[in-house]
């Protein structure tokens, strides 16, 4: 529901006396708008304005004789006195003291002017354009794949069904082909999986890419937007093929589909992305071929919480916790709590680290009893959990706190139940032939007693999110109905090309948008960043449009000044060709890792700093590898800073906050009226899961299909939220501090043992 509206002053019946407030408020607040309008016209074209770019040599271009300015800041101030059109109303908004600023107000006039002036030349973007290329049909965009006979085999069903194993399969059987998912984390799987198999293959992220040393590779595992479009394959594989509905990143998985010229292609997703695959394989001529599987073993809800209680975990147990800080604490209470051991698994952890804590906890002969995880684990990671335990149901997004979806949280409880571990993946090969032959096996030894195929149990720690994870798992996630579109680079310079020389960047991006027709298959992305991104290097000189093109999907933080001082230095110096080292940039502070640890707020924050620019350094270096040199230095500074971060993430992994929820977990439970214990783990305490026909009633709607966002940005998410619980609780205890340090460690866990579990990063 959106905000009520605001009440309306009551108006006298009778007679105010002189200088009522009443009676002025109404002529103050048009006073005060006409001052700030004024201000707002006089900076529009100013060259020494504040507030963006201001050439007036565009203004001259566009009103060269002079007076369609002069009419059009008439009209604006008419419109400030008495609003009308919905053009008014925005107007009045941005000159409004409570909900606009300068800056804004700036740029809407400066652009209201523009479009009213290419208005008068016959482009009118509220229409759309005739004299533009067509949007409504982006399969035309790909002519080439187009002309590939193309077979689309679409491998559908819940998690843990066996969908991506078939689809890999076929890749690892195929002379040439990639692989293509939504994070770093999942690339690197499929990455190591196929060089340990004996099988070439290169790595492509937007911020590592790894080329194997036989040059006859054909064969990569990458990120969805690294996908060439360039190359014919035999086989491609996309995953996550739902996040194409994904309103942020949504136009790279329908990029890959439409325009990848592969003779298999292979999309792996939830059975609700059916109905609009179909129709867009009909759109293209594609013959299309659905697989459906189901799990390999039942899933079923708890009916009981842990309560707070961590000695209640099992063998075998994965607690899932959307914030990075949190594992770190939930790693040490576990460890405390039971004296066993714990591994943590999380995107942005280190591939070989990650790796080898996955395989502490898959190994059955140690005391790794236990996992903590991130939500990473939901989209692939071969690890042999029993149970999953939500420590939570909402998830930091850099500003507040919000409910995951029906979609992500069935995602990641699928992973309870594991069919089979990471270390049967050579000796089972041979039951995954097909889907009735694996169902069949598990069967059989569930029936000899082998317990490799066991029931999937989901529960939380806190009893509040219980009913929460219940109807989730009850419920289906609403039908995908359209794939996200961004017009590509191609279509943009066309654009350009027809209007007059000088406009803005940002207003190029945003009139295109605009313009582009769609059909109902289709919907054009979100492009607030990207418009935020071409504001913020307007004023670069000697930025050619590609470029800024390629800069405007750059991984960059915006929020703060030291993201868009770091962004600039980066635009000058490809605007200049200028060949830098990171070390060459004074904006990036690497100065921080010369000093020793500090473990407090500004610390981590400067750690933050220096973990994006670096991060964006990277990316840009694939990019503009003549700008750019030296990516090892790069690679280098960046596993310090993440070692540096991880290091304080540890340290403050006992905070407050997270101490006082599990102290009022335990409350609750003291509260609750005593059961029999014997029978708390109970088969027949169990809810099992069948179907949205036993849904008590509906979940929270879907709202995002999946992460907006790569894994690279985990740990920075982690220090903004650490960040932000410290000054809530400033005034009564400080979470940057830890309150547990002088205690003695738990009797059955030495000294020697914790320091041992440490992660090695």
């Amino acid at each position: 529901m959106g905000r009520p509206p605001r009440p309306m002053p009551a108006v006298p019946v009778g007679p105010s006396p002189p200088g009522s407030a009443t009676r002025s408020l109404p002529c103050a607040v048009a006073h005060s708008r006409a001052r700030r309008l004024d201000k707002c016209l006089n900076q529009v074209w100013s060259p020494e304005t504040k507030h963006g770019v201001a050439d007036p040599r565009l203004l001259a271009e566009l009103d060269p004789a002079g007076d369609r300015w002069v009419a059009f800041t008439g009209r604006v101030r008419k419109a400030v006195a008495q609003p009308v059109t919905a053009f008014d109303m925005e107007l009045a908004k941005h000159l409004s003291t409570a909900e606009g600023s300068i800056t804004s107000a700036v740029h809407f006039l400066r652009f209201a002017f523009i479009d009213d002036a290419l208005a008068a030349q016959g482009f009118d973007f509220a229409n759309g354009l005739d004299n533009v290329p067509d949007t409504s049909n982006p399969t035309e965009w790909y002519p080439q794949a187009r002309q590939v006979q193309r077979k689309i085999h679409l491998h559908v069903g819940p998690t843990n069904s066996g969908k991506t194993y078939h689809a890999l399969k076929k890749l690892e059987a195929a002379p040439t082909g990639y692989y293509a998912g939504p994070l770093r984390l999942l690339a690197h799987e499929v990455y190591s999986r196929f060089l340990a198999q004996g099988m070439p293959i290169d790595l492509i992220t937007g911020d590592d890419v790894r080329l194997h040393d036989d040059l006859s590779t054909h064969k990569s595992s990458s990120t969805i937007e690294m996908v060439s479009l360039g190359q014919f394959y035999d086989v491609a594989v996309i995953d996550e093929i739902q996040m194409i509905a994904d309103e942020d990143r949504g136009w790279a998985w329908t990029r890959a589909l439409l325009g990848s010229k592969a003779k298999e292609l292979h999309l792996c997703g939830e059975e609700r992305v059916v109905p609009l695959i179909q129709e867009l394989a009909a759109c293209v001529g594609d013959t299309l071929e659905v697989h459906r599987y189901q799990r390999l073993n039942p899933l079923r809800a708890q009916s009981r919480s842990l309560h707070g209680d961590l000695r209640k975990l099992r063998k075998g147990d994965c607690v899932v916790s959307f914030s990075v800080v949190n594992i770190h604490a939930l790693k040490k209470h576990i460890e405390k709590e039971t004296g066993r051991h714990v591994a943590i698994v999380y995107g942005s952890l280190p591939p070989d680290t990650r790796a080898q804590q996955a395989a502490l906890f898959n190994d059955p002969d140690n005391d790794y009893d236990f996992l903590v995880a991130s939500d990473a684990i939901g989209m692939g990671l071969n690890l042999s959990i029993k149970r999953i335990v939500f420590e939570g149901v909402t998830k930091f997004n850099g500003q507040s706190h919000e409910r995951i979806s029906v979609s992500q949280l069935k995602q990641i409880a699928g992973r309870a139940g594991r069919y089979k571990a990471a270390s049967d993946d050579k000796a089972d090969d041979n039951a995954h032939d097909g889907q009735q032959s694996s169902t069949a096996d598990a069967k059989d030894r569930k029936g000899s007693g082998d317990n490799a195929a066991t029931v999937g149990l989901v529960t939380c720690l806190d009893e509040n999110d219980l009913a929460v994870i219940q109807r989730a798992l009850n419920t289906e996630a609403t039908p995908i109905q359209h794939a996200g579109l961004m017009p590509p680079g191609q279509y943009l310079e066309e654009f350009a090309n027809r209007l007059p020389e000088g406009l803005p960047f940002e207003y190029l991006l945003s009139r295109v948008c605009q313009a582009a027709s769609t059909n109902g298959r289709h919907k054009i992305c979100d492009i607030r960043t990207q418009l935020a991104i071409a504001r913020a290097i307007e004023a670069v000189q000697g930025l050619d449009l590609p470029q800024r093109l390629s800069l405007s999907a750059a991984p960059v933080d915006l929020r703060t000044a030291d993201g868009v001082q770091v962004l600039r230095a980066f635009a000058a110096c490809i605007a200049q060709s200028k060949e830098v080292t990171i070390a060459d940039v004074a904006e990036i502070p690497l100065e921080i890792l010369d000093r020793e640890p500090q473990f407090n707020k500004a610390y981590l924050s400067s750690l933050e700093v220096l973990h994006k620019a670096i991060i964006l350094y990277c990316w840009l270096g694939y990019r503009f590898s003549y700008v750019f040199k030296d990516l090892d230095m790069a690679f280098h500074a960046k596993q310090i800073t993440e070692e540096r971060i991880n290091t304080c993430l540890t340290h403050f992994s006992a905070n407050a906050l997270w101490h006082r929820r599990l102290e009022r977990m335990k409350e609750d439970l003291s509260l609750l009226p005593q059961s029999d214990p014997s029978s708390q783990d109970s088969s027949s305490s169990e809810h099992p899961i069948l179907g949205p026909n036993n849904a008590r009633e509906s979940c929270d709607a879907d709202r995002a299909e999946a992460p907006s966002q790569d894994d690279s940005h985990e740990l920075d998410l982690a220090v903004e939220e650490l960040v932000q619980q410290a000054d809530l609780s400033a005034n009564t205890s400080s979470p940057l501090s830890n309150p547990d340090q002088n205690e003695a460690p738990s009797p059955r866990f030495s000294q020697k043992d914790s320091a041992a579990a440490v992660v090695p990063i």
